[in-house]
């Protein structure tokens, strides 16, 4: 998710993060991740400064 605030984007990190589930992360943790995405996603693109996106502000719900 940190991946979000720098320079790769969110959609290869997202992608990063799906293939390897059950293996370099839980299934159900990246289950929760991909049905969370769209809400951190949106969060991400309202933000006109990245540079101040944290990672306590992706996980706002």
């Amino acid at each position: 998710m940190l991946s979000c605030t720098w320079k790769r984007s969110c959609k290869e990190a997202f992608d990063e993060i799906v293939k390897n589930s059950g293996t370099q992360f839980g299934e159900r943790v990246v289950e929760a991740f991909k049905a969370a995405f769209p809400q951190i996603e949106d969060t991400r693109l309202s933000c006109s400064d990245t540079s101040k996106l944290t990672f306590k502000t992706v996980v706002q719900t």
